[in-house]
């Protein structure tokens, strides 16, 4: 059969209403413990109610809300048990991504990286929090993509993909000396991969999760839910 052009399909409403939904959620638009309602929902997005309706029961079998009994759904808390089960998962996949990774790095992935890490230095002096968390992921994304295990590399960016454990970083990301932090165990993962030290490697990642639970885990004591 002779090559032909795709089609491309736009999203169903429900997924861009999901989308637009979760957006909010770690933008911090929506707080836990605040009241969603499918009428309010669908005029901040400008749709009808019933792809509002299949999104947020979408949200709600994901635990991201919980149904009110009187109707409408309520933003649930972030706990320190996903932190805590997020973590676990991590350090199970990325101190291994990593070792493979110096292996296999090469000069143009080193200088990629070198790259992403000045824009993470330059959005961690004055950027938003939002722009932090892709400078980082961007950096990331880099350093597991060149273990040369695509698998690998997408189970540890679904591993991070939780409403929670996001949420909880932006407001971890308010404060000047976690933004700092963050960047200097970056710094470090990058020293180890130039170095080419599987070894010097996994223990900075190792350094950068301790970092980021316990950052996370005191922004998630001082949060204080919005009213329902």
């Amino acid at each position: 059969m002779p090559e032909i052009a795709k089609i491309r399909r736009a999203l169903p409403l429900r997924d861009q209403v999901l989308d637009g939904v979760i957006r909010g959620l770690t933008s911090g638009t929506f707080r836990p413990g605040e009241r969603l309602t499918e009428a309010g929902v669908a005029t901040a997005l400008g749709v009808s109610r019933t792809p509002v309706r299949e999104a947020l029961g979408l949200l709600a079998q994901r635990g991201t809300l919980t149904r009110r009994a009187q109707g409408g759904f309520v933003v649930a808390a972030p706990s320190l048990k996903i932190l805590q089960e997020v973590l676990e998962v991590r350090r199970l996949l990325e101190p291994s991504a990593a070792r493979r990774a110096a292996k296999r790095v090469t000069a143009a992935e080193i200088s990629d990286m070198r790259r992403a890490l000045q824009r993470l230095r330059k959005v961690a002096a004055k950027g938003s929090e939002q722009e932090i968390v892709r400078a980082i992921w961007e950096f990331r994304q880099l350093v597991y993509g060149s273990s040369g295990n695509d698998a690998l590399t997408k189970a540890i960016e679904q591993a991070n993909d939780y409403y929670d454990v996001q949420f909880i970083i932006l407001l971890a990301l308010a404060g000047s000396a976690v933004r700092k932090l963050m960047v200097a165990c970056q710094v470090q993962i990058l020293a180890a991969l130039e170095a080419r030290n599987g070894a010097a490697v996994e223990r900075a990642v190792h350094k950068n999760l301790d970092a980021w639970y316990r950052s996370s885990a005191d922004a998630l004591s001082r949060l204080e839910p919005a009213s329902a």
